[in-house]
């Protein structure tokens, strides 16, 4: 059988941002050769690969940390998902047409929801709700009649968009693994998937039944895309790009790819037309740098009669000589290849026909960090890690097998499901603490500028009680000086965020970090209060002649008294009040006189309306 000669992914260009910076994610549009990398700074970069070594255009306006993009070239737009949750359109040239422009846009995120949105109207026009689990990949099939949606809860779901219903729910491995990637076969009614236990699964969807699975590979699959054609598959991994033939029952590794260094694919694309392979890396070392390489398909192997070379060593840098696709493109040359369209066709962006494909987090990060940072090879730098999942390896003598056939009358099946529901829940847990990392760092970095501002938008962000516990006990909880360059709206916030915890009734040590920001909170502002009550008591009932600042800080002063009021009726602060005596209990019941106190000084404020402003219940 004959060898083909293996080619290197040829690195094109270098992107480095500011020492401080964490690219979290990149997206490719290949056929406009334009290249948009989102951080945690937060902001977007939008890149001229083809003309440009420098940003073409920059957005800083994001709430939180940018974790996934989506381009759209018919109008030159982005589609940025942030940490915080939210979904914004960056029309980063200003370009208004509106032609082409899908109208249909998909996401899922933390919260396990898939939800579809319509562009235009810029509203969510359905939520599909199902998963148990956060939603790691998402696609839309080329007729835009069905989406399937990819979870850590183990399973794919497909959704009949004309009905808005659950078409199939389909488990992707019985030992606690999940869906790392998918994509549908832009020809057939078949859909590829990618999962955490390494291995490529292709269903039909006509009867939903299992075509073929690949061999258990090296390393997770993290970018899966189909041809133009759906007959080859390309496959993104930590150390190579390898193209597979899918159909068979036994699938065919046609070529494999090595790259440059060991590193995370951000993205993977085609240009067709133009006849290469682009792939966004990044690797450990350095985490505000990614590197664009590009390999023409004429240089892959198609033939499933010639077998692919050895996996040949990644040498750690590459000299310009081997970059001619970089040079091609800063001359503004012809970029197209000998190559057969047939070989080199390649799927039509779902951006630009069928809508787009939105997660809320940076899923190839994520998923290689924790399921294989143990199997990577050495690095040459120390990389910090706050969490990592322990290598669990299969004995060499023994199978599973061994187990369920043992005729001691031990309940085996229903001890290997308990096993199988503590390993999915170690993983939530695992996933829980790197969420809260990264948000409690990004923070952080706020908080040691004296930057009080943006450390409270970083925290108003937060939707879990307990992570914003967390969040409160690092900083407001335990330095009540900062509380002392606080304005009313500071006051108003964290008292918010307050109640949210003392609302949900969780742990001792939770309600405690609550009730000392509420202390430190009332120590700098009872004082305030007291005097905007003296100014409201002598006016009486004319408020004309307050002035637009006293009405001002009146009303903000009405809004931190109806804060107070609900807390001092929270379940929490009744909680702490019950406990034994302790610290926690003597301080819940400290707080609740101070806050008795300033309500009754408050009793004869009058009230100047219904809409934000304190509600006299105490007359």
């Amino acid at each position: 059988m004959n060898r083909k000669k293996t080619k290197l992914l040829q690195e094109i260009l270098t992107y480095t941002h500011e020492p401080t910076y964490n690219i979290r994610c990149a997206d490719i549009d290949a056929k406009t050769y334009q290249l948009q990398i989102g951080d945690d700074q937060p902001s977007v970069s939008s890149y001229d690969f083809k003309d440009n070594n420098y940003p073409i255009a920059k957005a800083q306006q994001f709430s939180s940390e940018v974790t996934a993009l989506c381009s759209n070239s018919a109008n030159d737009a982005v589609f940025c998902g942030t940490l915080g949750g939210t979904i914004q359109m960056w029309n980063y040239k200003q370009n208004k047409k509106r032609s082409n422009n899908p109208r249909i846009l998909l996401s899922g995120a933390i919260d396990t929801n898939v939800k579809i949105w319509d562009i235009r109207m810029k509203t969510c026009i359905n939520t599909f709700k199902s998963h148990n689990e956060q939603i790691t990949c998402v696609d839309i099939s080329p007729d835009c009649f069905t989406i399937i949606s990819g979870s850590q809860d183990g399973t794919i779901k497909l959704w009949d968009l004309k009905t808005n219903k659950l078409q199939r729910s389909m488990q992707v491995s019985n030992q606690g693994g999940y869906p790392s990637c998918l994509s549908f076969n832009p020809m057939d009614l078949c859909v590829a998937v990618g999962t955490s236990e390494k291995i490529i699964k292709y269903w039909e969807l006509q009867d939903y039944s299992l075509v073929s699975q690949t061999n258990i590979e090296n390393y997770i699959p993290q970018k899966l895309l189909f041809d133009k054609e759906g007959k080859y598959t390309y496959i993104g991994f930590y150390d190579c790009v390898k193209v597979y033939l899918l159909d068979d029952a036994k699938p065919k590794v046609l070529d494999i790819i090595p790259k440059g260094g060991f590193r995370d694919i951000l993205d993977l694309k085609i240009n067709a037309d133009a006849g290469y392979l682009f792939t966004c890396e990044q690797s450990e070392q350095a985490m505000n740098q990614v590197i664009l390489s590009n390999i023409s398909l004429s240089d892959i192997n198609f033939n499933p009669n010639v077998k692919p070379s050895a996996h040949i060593g990644m040498p750690n840098q590459m000299s310009i000589e081997q970059k001619p696709l970089h040079q091609q493109l800063r001359k503004g040359l012809s970029m197209e290849p000998n190559v057969s369209t047939q070989q080199s066709a390649s799927k039509p962006s779902l951006l630009a026909k069928n809508g787009l494909n939105l997660m809320g987090h940076s899923q190839s990060q994520w998923n290689q960090d924790f399921l294989d940072k143990q199997q990577r090879p050495p690095s040459s730098q120390s990389i910090k890690t706050f969490y990592q999942q322990p290598k669990f390896d299969q004995p060499s003598d023994l199978k599973l097998e061994d187990f369920l056939n043992d005729a001691s009358g031990i309940d085996i099946e229903s001890d290997m499901k308990s096993i199988q529901e503590a390993v999915k829940d170690h993983n939530k847990i695992i996933f829980i603490l790197k969420q809260r990392n990264e948000i409690l760092q990004n923070m952080l970095k706020y908080w040691s500028k004296n930057d009080t501002q943006s450390t409270i938008n970083c925290i108003l962000t937060i939707k879990d009680p307990n992570i914003i516990a967390d969040a409160l006990g690092c900083t407001f909880a335990d330095q009540s000086t900062r509380i002392e360059t606080f304005n009313f709206d500071h006051a108003i916030s964290i008292l918010k965020k307050c109640e949210e915890i003392l609302t949900a009734d969780k742990f001792e040590t939770h309600l405690t970090i609550a009730i000392k920001c509420v202390k430190n909170i009332l120590q700098v502002f009872t004082e305030r209060i007291n005097t905007i009550v003296k100014t409201s008591l002598a006016m009486g009932e004319d408020f004309a002649k307050l002035s637009a600042e006293q009405m001002d800080r009146k009303t903000k002063c009405d809004q931190i008294l109806e804060r107070i009021e609900i807390i001092s009726k929270s379940k929490g602060l009744k909680k702490l009040i019950n406990l034994s005596k302790t610290n926690s209990n003597l301080l819940a019941k400290n707080i609740q006189m101070d806050m008795e106190n300033l309500i009754r000084n408050c009793k004869n404020i009058p009230t100047t309306g219904t809409n934000g402003s304190f509600k006299n219940n105490f007359l």
